[in-house]
């Protein structure tokens, strides 16, 4: 490093998944000491650090200038589909004002149709956004929305076409949910080894029932508890792991009912199963596991749906598969 540069050092991929070990929790805490103390006045002319942890860790530490950290931190989330629509379109808006394809004053909007169509229709035959559609075939996460479309991008390439249909996007989204779900288990296998079991229990059944159905469905799987787990604690680690989530609302959109849940990983708070409430399978799970989709429903994560640069779905609906 020459004179008079900044070095800018990042920690991140410090996974949530070990939130209830305490070997875990003192090593995030020795590290958020280690970055507070290297983040003085004398260093931050030459160094500045950037620490990535979960929020979830927060409840966990003690660290007695915790306070004077939280003044410095800054909390990032990705809970509502408006915040991953433009993460999208400022991405597409980039790259096509750089190639001389779009004028740099085109809204974020333009952009997004620019590369993909604005809605779709779904393998139910149910006209949706199709930011929504990309998005409930995720966990939520920019990065799985990034190879998501980054797929799409090359699978249109190597096909040679030149728009991308709704046709290929249901084609690519539902082949790449295998890769997504492979990979919440890997994340997920020190913790919950036995997950895969468990889901093998809703193999053949719809995706919607209630908590008192789950925990006999899941009855079958009872040679893949732990010595000390009930039913309801493998309710709870499937929670932990997005694989269910909790029906909060039901609104009727013409033929369809779109059902919202509220899934952990875009929650505020715990996730709580208090009494025998609605359930619901997450759809990245349908395909791998078999589960039946509800006739005419549409699962969404209870997030904040954002509408307001979108123009109607139904002067804009134009899938054909």
């Amino acid at each position: 490093m020459s004179k008079g540069q900044k070095a800018l050092l990042l920690i991140d991929a410090i996974s949530d998944h070990y939130v209830d070990h305490g070997a875990f929790v003192a090593m995030v805490t020795g590290l958020l000491a280690a970055v507070y103390r290297l983040t003085t006045p004398n260093t931050a002319i030459w160094l500045s650090v950037k620490c990535f942890v979960p929020v979830e860790v927060r409840s966990k530490v003690a660290i007695k200038d915790w306070d004077k950290m939280e003044a410095r931190a800054c909390y990032l989330g990705w809970s509502r589909n408006g915040d991953l629509f433009e993460l999208l379109s400022r991405r597409f808006h980039h790259a096509l004002v750089k190639t001389g394809q779009l004028l740099a004053s085109a809204s974020f909007l333009d952009a997004f149709g620019s590369v993909l169509p604005l809605s779709l229709v779904n393998r139910q035959g149910h006209a949706e956004w199709t930011i929504d559609y990309l998005v409930r075939h995720t966990q939520s996460k920019p990065r799985e929305l990034i190879f998501l479309v980054k797929t799409l991008l090359q699978e249109a390439q190597k096909r040679r076409v030149g728009e991308i249909s709704n046709a290929l996007i249901v084609e690519v989204v539902h082949h790449t949910t295998l890769s997504f779900v492979r990979g919440i288990l890997a994340a997920y296998q020190d913790v919950y080894p036995n997950a895969n079991y468990w889901i093998q229990t809703l193999h053949g059944d719809r995706n919607i029932m209630t908590c008192t159905e789950l925990r006999q469905r899941l009855k079958r799987a009872q040679k893949y508890f732990s010595e000390d787990d009930r039913t309801m604690d493998v309710v709870n680690y499937l929670i932990d792991m997005g694989v269910i989530g909790v029906v909060k609302q039901r609104e009727s959109c013409g033929q369809v009912m779109r059902v919202l849940a509220e899934f952990k990983y875009v929650a505020d708070d715990e996730v709580l199963v208090l009494g025998d409430e609605e359930v619901v399978v997450h759809p990245l799970f349908y395909k791998q596991f078999f589960v039946k989709a509800e006739t005419n429903t549409i699962v969404q994560p209870a997030t904040a749906l954002w509408r307001a640069q979108l123009p109607s779905l139904a002067s804009s609906a134009k899938g054909t598969g």
